[in-house]
This record gives structure tokens, sequence and C-alpha cells, in this order.
């Protein structure tokens, strides 16, 4: 349902896409985790670059929330982030060390050579 939906981090106008990565398993904990207290750092769809090791670069995906039972504590609803890379690939449980919101035209950076 709609309530679900959101509490998984989906919006009206979500892309399908990032539907099919949602079982019933996870509809399901869903409902517990819309009535828990928890802050995602990213919303489901939200445009990131994740950091590739394997190519020493950022590349552009959207993020996907996911719930998940993996807390020490089963009272205590938790989600993961994977990231669905333009390329069709997709990264499951990446840490929040390696994705970071895009970067925009003119932003300020610095460079440590």
């Amino acid at each position: 349902d709609l309530a679900s939906a959101k509490a998984l981090g989906f919006e009206d106008g979500d892309s399908e896409g990032m539907v099919e990565a949602v079982s019933v398993r996870d509809v399901c904990w869903a409902l517990e985790l819309s009535h828990a207290h928890v802050t995602r750092a990213y919303k489901n769809g939200a445009p990131v670059e994740y950091f590739s090791t394997t190519l020493g670069r950022w590349l552009p995906g959207v993020v996907v929330v996911v719930p998940c039972r993996q807390s020490l504590d089963p009272g205590c609803p938790m989600i993961r982030y994977d990231v669905r890379l333009v390329s069709g690939q997709t990264r499951v449980d990446v840490g929040l060390n390696e994705i970071r919101p895009p970067l925009q035209d003119g932003e300020l950076v610095e460079v440590f050579v």
C-alpha cells in the first residue's frame, strides 16, 4: 500500500524500476519501519555518486533504500543502501563513505595532491 511504500522512502512518481528491488517481506517489514524512528541519510531514488575502488573514480547512480532485520536489537529496524548505477549494475549494501550527493556546477571543492 501507499503507506508502506512511503515508509521505504518511495514517493509518488518514483521510478517503477526502484520498486522491483522490494519484496513482499520487505513491504511487511516497512509497516514496522513506518512506526519506528529511523532517520535515512538518503531517500529512495536520490541521485548519488558511488566510489568505485576498481575504477578509482565516482560513478553516477541512484539510491535504493532496502529495509532489513540485521540489527543486534530485534525491535530496532534498520535499512541498507543499495546503489543502482547508470550502467544498470547494482552495488548492494554500500557504506555511507562510498556514496555522496552529486557535485553541482560551480560547487567549491578541495583537492589534495
